[in-house]
């Protein structure tokens, strides 16, 4: 535990009309599994002094914060220092001299294959929650970019995506010094004690959102214009030293989620890669990797043949709420509770009647299941009592290991695309997956790889809830360090 006190030559505390003062120092550390303030009577927590409208009268509020953060990442230290005054509204046009279109039409002529050829060109999908990502990469040649010399980027500006997923801003980093951009709203040469991350926050929070929301036209393609933003309104604190204090802060934290998010998307490549390994693919009859103590034949057959497989029921009219009840003990599956829970469904909001439940077929146990409607392909295990949609096969009396045949309908998944048209839906019903084949080792080897596949799949779960912890952290705080 950490006490931070202010340094002597910094006046205290005092109460003014026209502006406040308040030191805050304090090391805040981010907890993936939470984060604890600690406050003694003469102390107050950061979150607690932010509520306040009026600050506390004393020279040293003192704020307590355990330090603690789990690997991978080191320890996130982030030292706040700063003299708060009240804040100034400012339109963007006076507080940026430029603020005006990139490049705007067609340049799909000047594309070449690579960097090496030509010009990173940044466009609206590289501009996403505050961050620039190089996810997808265009380039440009020579002659087109030296054209676009007059409207170059620079360290420190400010770039808004224009159309589509409008409102969406980055600050241009050292490394994309003098890049070329597209259809973005571009932010240059900003007036003295500006700090552009501020700027970039500031827009990422809910009023502004807001806002950019009221002034944006288009019903299918939503677009923002130049001339708006000039008039935008945002407030901006006082002194470029909270400006940038502030900054630190949120750069710190999405850093932190940068790290998390490519842990999570290793660990889903990781899961993919062993998925295309540890089941024949066509062709084959045993799989390319397989635990050491394994070498028996794996054996052929069909879905059909090891299991019942019947299709889920829904009352109808679906709409008529005497088929729901809040008090049920059994839950509704829908294809919006398969996404969001991927797969393992632990939890249902919705809630059959008794009077429902005589309409559909109720799950008391696990049972794998299947969707063959929207979200079609995706396996599925209740792990509560359960009232199948009829958009859900059931696999009854199942001949295999259910965690084994989870994931290989998983790997399998893709496939079931040959069945659709393309452009069109895909249609499954029971007759095409009890006629699809499927190689089975003996249940031992069933039950080693669905153990494998069950903790990785725990492994991507905890790592995905950590990423979440860390956006809601933000989210809030976006919300509190911001007027």
């Amino acid at each position: 535990m950490s006490r931070i006190g202010l340094s002597s030559d910094i006046l205290p505390v005092g109460c003014s009309l026209c502006a406040t003062y308040c030191w805050i120092s304090s090391f805040i550390t981010f907890m993936l599994n939470r984060t604890t303030l600690n406050a003694s009577t003469s102390c107050i927590s950061l979150t607690d002094l932010l509520k306040k409208k009026t600050l506390p009268e004393t020279d040293f509020p003192f704020i307590y914060i355990q330090s603690c953060i789990e690997n991978p990442i080191k320890p996130l230290v982030v030292n706040i220092l700063c003299k708060i005054y009240a804040w100034e509204q400012r339109k963007l046009g006076a507080v940026y001299r430029n603020i005006r279109n990139a490049f705007v039409g067609t340049a799909t002529p000047y594309y070449v294959e690579s960097e090496e050829d030509g010009y990173f060109y940044l466009e609206s999908n590289n501009i996403k929650e505050g961050q620039i990502n190089r996810n997808a990469e265009v380039f440009i040649n020579e002659a087109f970019y030296q054209g676009q010399r007059d409207k170059w980027l620079h360290t420190g500006d400010l770039v808004m995506v224009q159309s589509g997923h409008v409102g969406h801003t980055a600050v241009i980093p050292k490394e994309l010094d003098c890049v070329a951009a597209h259809a973005l709203i571009m932010f240059q040469n900003s007036i003295d004690n500006i700090n552009p991350y501020f700027t970039n926050y500031q827009l990422q929070t809910l009023e502004s959102k807001k806002k950019l929301d009221y002034i944006t036209t288009g019903n299918t393609i939503k677009h923002i214009l130049a001339s708006e933003m000039k008039q935008f309104t945002v407030d901006f604190s006082a002194t470029i030293e909270e400006q940038t204090a502030i900054s630190n802060f949120f750069l710190t934290l999405d850093d932190a989620i940068t790290l998390h998010k490519r842990k999570l998307d290793g660990l889903k490549e990781l899961k993919r890669g062993y998925l295309q390994r540890m089941f024949p693919q066509a062709g084959e009859n045993v799989p390319q990797v397989r635990f050491s103590r394994f070498t028996s034949d794996w054996e052929r057959t069909t879905i059909g043949k090891i299991s019942d497989i019947v299709r889920g029921a829904s009352p109808r009219p679906i709409q008529n709420p005497k088929w729901f009840d809040k008090n049920s003990d059994v839950g509704w599956l829908r294809i919006s509770d398969v996404t969001e829970q991927n797969g393992r469904i632990n939890h249902l909001e919705q809630k059959i009647s008794q009077a429902g439940q005589s309409k559909t077929r109720v799950l008391r146990t696990p049972h794998l299941l299947f969707s063959i409607a929207a979200t079609v392909g995706k396996p599925v295990i209740n792990y509560i009592k359960t009232g199948v949609h009829d958009g859900f096969l059931i696999f009854l009396n199942p001949k295999f290991e259910q965690e084994f045949m989870f994931q290989w309908l998983e790997m399998f998944r893709p496939q079931w695309q040959q069945y659709g048209q393309p452009g069109s839906q895909v249609n499954l019903n029971s007759e095409l997956v009890k006629a699809q084949e499927v190689y089975l080792p003996a249940n031992e080897e069933q039950t080693a790889i669905g153990d494998f596949f069950r903790n990785l799949d725990v492994q991507i779960s905890v790592q995905q809830q950590k990423l979440s912890q860390l956006k809601r952290l933000k989210s809030t705080y976006l919300q509190k360090m911001f007027i």
